[in-house]
């Protein structure tokens, strides 16, 4: 199976388990061709993928991929930081940007959800989850003045007039329909998720 996919693979010793070690002369990687556990195999993040788009709680996913939990919630977390925004942004777009409350476990640890929309696009132009400080605003708002927005959208949140420029920043709170609506449904899915995990 090695040969069909890279033509210089050379076999190396055995390992202490018995298994097989092979040395790629091109990419200078060692692989094996079978793994004891199934997270370690290399079309894993795809199956990952594939099953979360179908649907099914985090749980009943894990199950049925033969993978733990903690091993399978650790998969989702580095397949997200690899994601990439397919909608590019363009000089001029304007924005909705607005923050959701949450907490993750304890209802005492409040987190900040602070999403950026595309009103050009209709799509989410990027995230941040953390407090409500501005060293966890800035990320998201320094990704939009990048793209040189014509207008950005907030509520009267004292963060935001001190992070966005005043010639495209406006306060209106009736502009904030979208994101708004965005946050209510991402609040209502997680907690059907979250019924349906427990």
């Amino acid at each position: 199976m090695l040969a069909n996919t890279c033509p210089s693979w050379l076999s190396s010793k055995r390992q202490s388990n018995g298994k097989q070690r092979y040395f790629c002369k091109t990419c200078k990687h060692y692989t094996q061709a079978t793994y004891t556990y199934k997270a370690c195999q290399a079309n894993t993040n795809a199956a990952i993928t594939k099953w979360l788009k179908v649907g099914g709680t985090l749980r009943q996913t894990a199950k049925a991929l033969g993978i733990a939990f903690n091993t399978f919630q650790k998969r989702i977390l580095n397949i997200a930081a690899t994601l990439q925004n397919p909608i590019p942004d363009q000089a001029g777009d304007s924005y909705e940007i607005d923050e959701l409350k949450t907490h993750i476990g304890s209802p005492k640890k409040e987190s900040w959800l602070l999403s950026a929309f595309n009103k050009r696009t209709g799509k989410i132009s990027d995230v941040s989850l953390g407090s409500r400080k501005k060293i966890d605003f800035r990320k998201v708002i320094n990704h939009v003045l990048q793209a040189s927005p014509k207008r950005i959208y907030t509520d009267g949140l004292p963060n935001y007039q001190s992070l966005i420029p005043k010639c495209v920043h406006k306060i209106a709170k009736k502009m904030l329909c979208r994101i708004e609506r965005f946050h209510l449904n991402l609040r209502t899915h997680v907690s059907s998720l979250s019924r349906a995990s427990n």
